[in-house]
């Protein structure tokens, strides 16, 4: 509440200032106060594309006469100079209509307004699979891909979703080893044990998860898809395996990174995987003081 007040406070002395009301809301966002998140990120957005759908030179003549104004000038101007971090704004407001459910306004969102935010095309892709419409998820997904400026992980395993669901497995399976070579991510291998389980049965799943923990000989994430994949299978001595891996991997993480979100959110996956609630419970609590506002700090609640 204290944030929020102060940043109210700030927008009451330059109620043109996008970066803050971006920065607003992502407080309200983590306060799970959607809508008015969902307002916060929209005005942000309006002042930046307001400003960025000028052409280049229409910019920079106007800032060099907007530096001669006076406040009360400034306040009545025809244009307000934006903050260009603002483009994050489209990619915020669509995350966060996602989480209200109102998959319409995201695709609306996209059409209307996608620049720069590879992600605000990765939540219109998502939102197309939640609709249970993956062909026209693609598009989406794509174009997240050529926006995006970093590894293109969860784009791509997004995609190998979509072609998965199409019964498109060889392509799919293709975005998913691009997806776990530039990330190793619980949900993310998780993801994909899954759709392998689905795609080709859990006796391969149980091969194709063993070859992912010798490739990767120190990821945790990579042991307990292991795991995921020999309980399914009813294989006890994979699923034995499995955790000795995860146990001797957790056990480095643990002396290296004890107080890494991530490394305790696993640990607690592990936990429930295993059939240890309680266990699970007392690792997410304690990862929930310290890290009260990271997700993977509520993944047992």
């Amino acid at each position: 509440d204290e944030a929020i007040v102060a940043y109210d406070s700030a927008l009451a002395d330059d109620e043109f200032a996008c970066e803050t009301w971006m920065a607003k809301g992502h407080i309200l966002a983590v306060a799970a106060r959607l809508d008015e998140a969902a307002t916060a990120f929209s005005h942000s957005s309006d002042l930046y594309h307001a400003w960025y759908d000028l052409d280049l030179q229409e910019r920079t003549d106007f800032e060099k006469e907007f530096e001669k104004m006076d406040e009360a000038e400034k306040a009545n101007a025809t244009h307000h100079p934006a903050s260009s971090t603002c483009h994050e704004a489209d990619g915020r407001l669509a995350a966060t209509l996602l989480a209200k459910g109102d998959y319409d306004e995201v695709e609306e969102l996209y059409r209307t307004r996608l620049d720069l935010d590879g992600k605000l095309a990765t939540i219109a892709g998502n939102a197309q699979i939640l609709k249970g419409e993956p062909a026209r998820a693609q598009e989406y997904l794509r174009q997240a891909v050529k926006l995006s400026h970093h590894p293109q992980s969860v784009e791509r395993m997004a995609l190998g979703i979509v072609y998965a669901a199409e019964g498109d497995w060889d392509t799919a399976e293709g975005h998913f080893e691009k997806a776990l070579d530039w990330s190793n991510n619980r949900a993310l291998e998780l993801t994909w044990i899954d759709q392998y389980i689905k795609a080709k049965g859990t006796k391969a799943a149980v091969e194709a998860s063993r070859a992912l923990v010798l490739n990767e000989p120190s990821s945790t994430s990579a042991a307990l898809a292991f795991l995921w994949a020999a309980q399914a299978a009813g294989d006890e001595e994979a699923a034995s395996e499995a955790r000795n891996e995860f146990e001797k991997r957790y056990a480095v993480i643990a002396r290296t990174e004890p107080r890494s979100v991530n490394a305790s959110a696993t640990h607690a996956h592990f936990l429930l995987a295993t059939g240890d609630l309680d266990g699970a419970t007392t690792e997410s609590e304690a990862a929930r003081k310290r890290f009260p506002y990271s997700a993977g700090s509520w993944f047992v609640s």
